[in-house]
């Protein structure tokens, strides 16, 4: 089976994937990639809502609760309700947020210019604007740089750019409202759950999730999603019977067929704001930089 459509889409997911692992400071500072992109915002901004920070990250509403609530218990913000609009609340920063920024935002710019150097240099600049264009395609990107003060008004103030990973979130949350436009039957990583298993290998969970790189509960949640739509199904595997085997029913061979054409509709209308001589240019650079493999 030649490859399948939805391959930019998945390219751009793992591209972001290798960003949030260059960048790491869950371990050593408790943060993730997520709330490291809304208090760069609350520092960078204070006194702004949950609505323009959403609009300032491109992480989807739905989610800022809960990191709020996070970075709140750990006394990194101060939450203040509107006095006009009580269900608005305004964030701000402690001087502990402020000191913490200072601290790991210029390591956050060497891990991306560290990330980047996979590409040779006469490529960069031209991958960066790409990935500008295909997440905000026609509209006028937030500011370019944030500013963080001096946490002891003895050092200078820094002005920091934002870098890869808000660029690849906004290319990611348009991906998802192209996917959702065009396929609502499967979830992009289900699809691609899918059409690994159509290539004909016998896979259990562990080798499914390396090939999509999801975790094993991930994994294990979406298997057992695809199960209950009878797109799957699990036997033992016939040389070691502790292994079970996944692979396609024929109704979940029949869906990967179906929809292909319009996986691939989706791959097209992502990039479409790219010129089409630059559209495998920006696809091959998003792969060595999931991969770390340098061709060409």
């Amino acid at each position: 089976m030649s490859e399948s459509g939805g391959q930019a889409g998945r390219w751009l997911r793992l591209a972001q994937q290798a960003q949030i692992r260059a960048v790491d400071f869950e371990r050593s500072h408790g943060l993730t990639s997520a709330q490291f992109a809304v208090l760069a915002a609350v520092v960078s901004r204070p006194g702004s809502d949950q609505r323009s920070i959403s609009d300032t990250t491109f992480l989807a509403p739905s989610m800022l609760p809960a990191i709020v609530n996070r970075l709140d218990r750990r006394e990194l913000i101060v939450i203040t309700r509107n006095p006009t609009d009580g269900r608005r609340v305004h964030l701000s920063p402690t001087s502990a947020a402020v000191a913490l920024m200072y601290e790991i935002a210029p390591r956050v710019v060497a891990g991306n210019t560290d990330l980047l150097a996979r590409l040779p240099a006469g490529r960069r600049d031209r991958f960066l604007a790409a990935l500008r264009a295909v997440g905000l395609p026609g509209l006028v990107a937030p500011s370019s740089r944030h500013h963080i003060p001096s946490p002891d008004g003895l050092r200078p103030a820094l002005e920091i750019p934002w870098g890869l990973g808000r660029m690849a979130r906004s290319a990611l949350r348009r991906h998802g409202r192209l996917w959702a436009a065009a396929i609502d039957s499967v979830t992009h990583l289900q699809w691609l759950a899918l059409t690994a298993l159509a290539q004909g290998n016998d896979m259990d969970q562990r080798v499914l999730g390396g090939e999509i790189d999801v975790d094993k509960a991930t994994a294990s949640v979406m298997v057992g999603r695809l199960a209950a739509h009878g797109l799957v199904a699990k036997s033992i595997d016939s040389w070691d019977r502790r292994r079970r085997v996944i692979k396609l029913t024929d109704r979940g061979r029949r869906l990967v067929l179906d929809l292909d054409d319009r996986a691939r509709a989706v791959d097209e209308a992502l990039l479409e704001p790219l010129a089409k001589s630059r559209r495998g240019d920006f696809v091959r650079d998003l792969r060595q930089l999931a991969s770390g493999t340098l061709r060409g």
